[in-house]
C-alpha cells in the first residue's frame, strides 16, 4: 500500500470532519450510538485529522473538561481518538498525540490533559507517557475503560493530583 512509505499529514479540522473516521473505527458495530459529543461544537475544543489527500486515516479530539479529581481542576479531555485500522502501528497515533501537544503548548492550554481509554489502548497510551489513574471501570455499551492521565512534566502541563496505578 501507497501509505506505509509516507507519513500523513496533521491538519486542524471541524468536528464534522472528524465524525466518520470516530463512528467507523468506535462505534463499529453499535448503530445507533453517536460519535457526536455535545463538547464538540464548545469553541474551546480542537479537533486534528491525520491525512493524506482527500483521505483522513486518524483523528482526535481535545475537549475542555474538569479533571475528575479529587480535587477537580479545569482542565481538558481526550476524546475520540481513532485510526484507520490498517494503519495502527505505524505512528499515526503518535503523531496526533504530539500535534495535541504542541497546540496545547502552542496556544498555553492550562490544565491536565485526561481521558478514559479503552483498556487494549493504555498500552499505547503508557508508551507515550500517559499514566493509568484509578481502576477499571465500564463504560456500556462500549465496555472496559482506566482512566489516564498525560504525564505533566513531558507535556509542558501543570500536574494532575490523583493515585498512580
Amino acid at each position: 500500500m501507497e501509505h506505509e512509505r509516507r507519513t500523513p499529514d496533521i491538519r486542524r479540522v471541524g468536528a464534522a470532519e472528524v465524525l466518520p473516521l470516530r463512528a467507523r473505527v468506535l462505534r463499529r458495530g453499535m448503530e445507533g450510538e453517536p460519535a457526536a459529543f455535545a463538547e464538540d461544537a464548545d469553541s474551546r475544543s480542537f479537533h486534528l485529522a491525520a491525512g493524506f489527500p482527500g483521505e483522513i486515516v486518524g483523528v482526535v479530539s481535545v475537549l475542555p473538561a474538569p479533571f475528575p479529581g479529587p480535587p477537580e481542576e479545569a482542565g481538558w479531555r481526550l476524546r475520540g481518538m481513532a485510526v484507520r485500522e490498517d494503519l495502527r502501528g505505524r505512528g499515526v497515533g503518535a503523531l496526533l498525540l504530539r500535534a495535541v501537544d504542541g497546540v496545547m503548548a502552542g496556544e498555553g492550554r492550562p490544565g491536565p490533559l485526561w481521558a478514559n481509554a479503552r483498556t487494549g489502548a493504555v498500552g499505547f497510551y503508557i508508551r507515550h507517557g500517559w499514566r493509568v489513574l484509578g481502576d477499571e471501570f465500564d463504560i456500556p455499551p462500549i465496555g472496559p475503560h482506566l482512566r489516564i492521565l498525560r504525564v505533566a512534566e513531558e507535556a509542558g502541563q501543570s500536574p494532575a493530583r490523583g493515585s498512580s496505578k
